[in-house]
């Protein structure tokens, strides 16, 4: 049997199809069901979304261009005018990240082998971060998709030499680097991936190997002149994608990178990021993330089974054909692995990190070890893993392991570190499962023992993880409605407030300013006999002679900006301009609190108000005369 897992040029069986369905279409429920529960809420799912709101301003949200590059924002812009409704912002995020699941699925299997390919699916499929994260109109869920084909794509052009292949991962990487600014990873993942593949083949490959100019896999190897070629064509191209965005940039790039800087910690703050994006992925992990790891290591035995192979070491080898059986070792050996990959619910950011370094790393290590000699001999399959691939997964993991907690800890910045994790973490399971990882061979002491009792250590193991899980809940469909319901009582709040007052605004009973509150501003149009709808970041409007001084004008004002001194001395500075007429109490969700606090720290965050404020532009004497002739007409 061979040392490695098997190849991706498998027949697909019909074992495989029939769960690659079912993964997929569990991944798409996770995503799509109950997205009534589900509103815009956080700061820049309400800037993405408010587009429309925006129509002298080329319909533009203020200052866009430093928040994202306009990919998204123009796709959910379009959602929701065709498809309108509450919902409209999530579809993005709901359609591309149920297609990153088959995306996955195929890239793994391509690379490393089905039952790898499933595994991995499974994992991203139930995860809870990874479908709270597609359940939001955020651009990084879409990074993630497009991340991932730009890579598989360019490395399909840099290992067989196929331009057109690189050409269409520079059209990917374009399209991702005009979903997010850091969209353009796959090119530094692509050329370090390169280069260490190509480094450590010239230094352990034994001349005869290099004369017959094949991989350490036995593939034919690219010339050095055909992979640059391939490296050049994928970066042209996603250039051509990226100029016009950059051009659209009103005050260039350097506008936005001076913004994100704001963003960096410093060597100081890399451990205590890393810390929290830790504690945070352990606290989103419920009950979906614990099966997502039990049913991985269950799809990816059966699709050994399915595909006949010598899966299992410890299989009786008299059997004329081992892999048609499913034994007592099978089932050990698939009870190990579910187990240990359920006890991803623990700590996945840990899990997924040891995971996938263990399973590249040796492979890389034991791959080395053998320079220029057949590696395909005694697998059936006739192909060992990808060496460029496991180099390009290596390259991504470590560069992303060491850039993700130079940045403040937005959790939504671990998702293209969560992808690759997947695909490492599936194939641990594999290795897991043919006993390359835990291998009983190795404890003769053990032997002699009962199976029962060897294996007793699981027991307690399985229990603890699947507590955790069921414990937490089903974190990923927590209820996000508050901010709608919070636009639609402020809104017959002001409306009650002016009833039977003049306005000069045709069409409108009275004009609401949302000030620092995307969020809300984009459910205010939605409500009853909506108002004249604005956003602000001052109140300078509330002096004498602002244009809407003889119409009601109310302030909504949210948690950034009741939390903002920028906000607290200018309410002071308006002074008897600004009532408060209603106070609206707003419990935060995780999903937005885990932005700006730890998860010890969310019931301490989570009471939060909105403010409504009335406008006076003139005395309260006149203001009262007003509403008398109101009143009166």
């Amino acid at each position: 049997m061979s040392p490695y897992p098997p190849g991706g040029n498998v027949k697909i069986t019909r074992t495989e199809i029939v769960l690659i369905l079912l993964i997929t279409l569990t991944g798409m429920a996770a995503r799509s069901v109950k997205l009534d529960n589900v509103a815009v809420e956080h700061f820049d799912e309400g800037v993405y979304s408010s587009n429309l709101l925006f129509p002298h301003d080329g319909f533009t949200y203020p200052d866009l261009h430093l928040y994202a590059p306009p990919l998204v924002p123009a796709l959910i812009e379009w959602s929701i005018v065709l498809l309108g409704g509450q919902s409209a912002p999530l579809l993005p995020g709901v359609i591309l990240g149920s297609l990153t699941v088959p995306l996955l699925w195929f890239v793994t299997r391509r690379w490393f082998g089905a039952a790898a390919g499933v595994a991995a699916a499974c994992l991203l499929s139930l995860s809870d971060f990874h479908i709270t994260l597609s359940r939001s109109a955020l651009t990084d869920v879409p990074l993630v998709f497009f991340l991932l084909l730009a890579v598989w794509l360019i490395h399909e052009g840099v290992s067989r030499g196929r331009l057109g292949l690189a050409a269409a991962g520079g059209l990917a990487t374009g399209l991702a680097w005009a979903t997010k600014y850091n969209g353009w990873l796959p090119l530094a993942i692509a050329m370090s991936g390169t280069a260490g593949a190509c480094l450590s083949q010239k230094l352990f490959q034994k001349p005869a190997a290099a004369r017959g100019a094949r991989n350490i896999d036995g593939n034919v190897c690219p010339s050095i002149s055909g992979m640059i070629t391939a490296l050049c064509v994928a970066t042209l191209t996603a250039a051509v994608i990226w100029i016009p965005v950059w051009n659209d940039l009103p005050h260039g790039y350097s506008e936005v990178s001076s913004n994100h800087s704001h963003y960096l910690v410093g060597p100081d703050g890399w451990l205590p990021s890393l810390i929290r994006h830790e504690s945070i992925q352990r606290h989103c992990a419920g009950l979906a993330t614990w099966l997502s790891g039990v049913l991985a290591a269950i799809s990816a035995a059966f699709v050994l089974h399915a595909e006949r192979s010598t899966w299992n070491p410890q299989q009786d080898e008299s059997s004329p054909d081992p892999g048609s059986t499913w034994n007592s070792q099978s089932t050990r050996a698939a009870v190990m692995a579910a187990t240990l990959s359920g006890a991803i619910v623990l700590s996945p950011l840990v899990m997924i990190l040891v995971w996938s370094l263990v399973s590249f790393g040796s492979l890389i290590l034991n791959r080395l070890r053998e320079p220029g000699t057949d590696n395909t001999a005694g697998n059936p399959h006739g192909r060992c893993p990808d060496w460029f691939a496991l180099w390009f997964c290596l390259a991504w993991l470590c560069g992303l392991l060491l850039s993700t907690p130079a940045y403040r800890a937005y959790p939504r910045l671990i998702l293209p570190l969560q992808c690759v994790g997947a695909i490492g973490t599936g194939l641990s399971i594999v290795l897991l499962l043919t006993g390359q990882v835990l291998n009983s061979h190795s404890s003769h002491g053990m032997n002699s023992q009962k199976p029962a009792l060897r294996f007793a250590w699981l027991v307690p193991v399985f229990v603890l993880c699947a507590w955790r899980g069921i414990s937490t809940g089903a974190w990923g469909w927590q209820n996000r409605n508050e901010f709608a319901e919070i636009a639609s009582r402020a809104a017959a709040a002001a409306a009650a407030d002016c009833r039977g007052e003049a306005s000069a605004v045709e069409g409108y009973d009275f004009v609401l300013y949302v000030y620092g509150e995307p969020g809300l501003l984009y459910h205010i149009p939605a409500v009853e006999s909506p108002p004249f709808v604005r956003a602000v970041m001052d109140l300078t409007f509330t002096q004498p002679g602002s244009a809407h001084e003889r119409t009601p004008t109310f302030v909504l004002a949210g948690p950034h900006a009741l939390d903002s001194p920028q906000f607290q001395t200018q309410l002071a500075e308006a002074g008897a301009a600004m009532e408060e007429i209603d106070v609206f109490p707003y419990r935060a969700s995780d999903f937005v609190l885990l932005d700006s606090c730890s998860p010890a720290g969310l019931e301490d965050r989570r009471a939060q108000l909105v403010r409504l404020y009335r406008v006076h532009f003139q005395s309260s004497a006149g203001r009262a005369g007003t509403r008398a002739r109101g009143a009166e007409g």
